[in-house]
């Protein structure tokens, strides 16, 4: 079997540790590929991917250039025709909302119906969804996921919005799927007692904050951590981040930390001692980690994360003093003793949604 994995982004670290995590857990059983425009090579390559024959957006060019390819060179570059793909699994994290382009839908849709075609199956992987008020983007979406064989949402907030497509698709609920992913051994480039900002230049984007507001909350974050004796780092979880981390790190005047890998990121994660975290995937590194983490987001699903924790309590809302805030979640002994219990039950919701995984697709084998 040949699966196509779509959605995820290596630039978008959250996006290259869910590749990982999903590589990891499929590789072995199934021949594995990813498009190129969103997997940088050297990723691919390390992690043992082929490479599907997309062009962009472009669905039935795509399967007519595939047509082709002749299979030498298919097997000399480790390229993988659109008609060779027996079962996809779509990564995306979020992307079917209206908060992203009709595009991005639009053209998932359109290659759905080649894998209708080919009765090749579609998993969607754990993500968020919704909503769905868009008449356009709302049609385009359900079309996508109407042909799906099963879906996995990440929080109830998702399965609502979902609900609104009525779809007979089965819908299940399951938590990020990196969360077992384990971080690279690796000494951290800071000391101990350290506490680390992720900033995310979404809240700016998407009208969460202005770019004043949001470099004088970080700020305040920064000094109210310093205050209470922490070593202060600002933490880039993902290249479009670098100049708003940049900008933070000299207002602070800390160091600024960044790598390419996103598990050694998430070293860097489990070695702090808190976490104040923009960045969706990097709150999920930390709290997967034990590590106290307050969570500033600009969508449902960084408060739909910190309840699967089971501390809600952690996430800020815009009105929330840095400071007091700080302090209760150092302070929240009862909510940090229970990390390692969330953790161990989500792991098993995990592993149940990569066995359904595997079952759904090997069952195509067998047909």
């Amino acid at each position: 079997m040949s699966i196509d994995i779509r959605g995820t982004d290596t630039i978008n670290k959250g996006g290259q540790l869910m590749l990982e995590a999903a590589v990891a857990e499929m590789d072995g059983a199934f021949s594995l590929s990813a498009p190129t425009m969103r997997s940088a090579y050297a990723v691919r390559s390390r992690l043992g991917l082929l490479q599907t024959a997309q062009i962009q957006s472009r669905p039935r060019l795509s399967l007519e250039a595939g047509r082709l390819i002749p299979q030498k060179f298919q097997d000399h570059f480790g390229i993988v025709p659109l008609q060779s793909i027996t079962g996809v699994l779509d990564a995306s994290g979020f992307a079917y909302s209206d908060s992203f382009p009709l595009t991005r839908i639009s053209t998932e849709a359109a290659f759905s119906r080649i894998w209708e075609t080919q009765n090749a199956p579609l998993i969607m992987l754990p993500q968020a969804f919704g909503p769905f008020e868009q008449p356009e983007k709302r049609r385009q979406t359900r079309e996508l996921l109407s042909r799906a064989s099963m879906i996995f949402a990440r929080d109830a907030v998702s399965e609502t919005h979902l609900e609104t497509l009525d779809l007979d698709t089965p819908i299940v609920r399951s938590p990020d799927f990196t969360i077992g992913l384990p971080p690279l051994a690796v000494r951290p480039p800071f000391p101990e007692n350290t506490a680390l900002l992720v900033p995310n230049s979404k809240l700016i984007s998407q009208g969460v904050f202005t770019a004043a507001e949001y470099s004088r909350l970080m700020v305040q974050y920064g000094h109210s951590l310093s205050r209470l004796g922490l070593h202060v780092r600002v933490l880039v979880h993902e290249e479009h981040d670098s100049t708003l981390g940049m900008e933070l790190g000299k207002e602070l005047n800390v160091a600024v930390i960044s790598d390419p890998r996103p598990r050694i990121l998430k070293a860097y994660l489990g070695a702090s001692v808190l976490v104040v975290s923009s960045r969706y995937h990097a709150a999920v590194g930390a709290l997967s980690q034990e590590v106290p983490t307050i969570a500033l987001g600009w969508s449902h699903k960084y408060l739909e994360l910190m309840q699967d924790f089971g501390v809600p309590s952690w996430c800020a809302e815009t009105n929330s003093t840095p400071e007091a805030l700080v302090r209760q979640v150092i302070n929240d002994g009862k909510s940090r003793k229970q990390l390692s219990d969330r953790k161990r039950s989500l792991l098993k919701d995990v592993e149940s949604m990569w066995q359904t995984t595997r079952n759904i697709l090997k069952r195509k084998v067998n047909t």
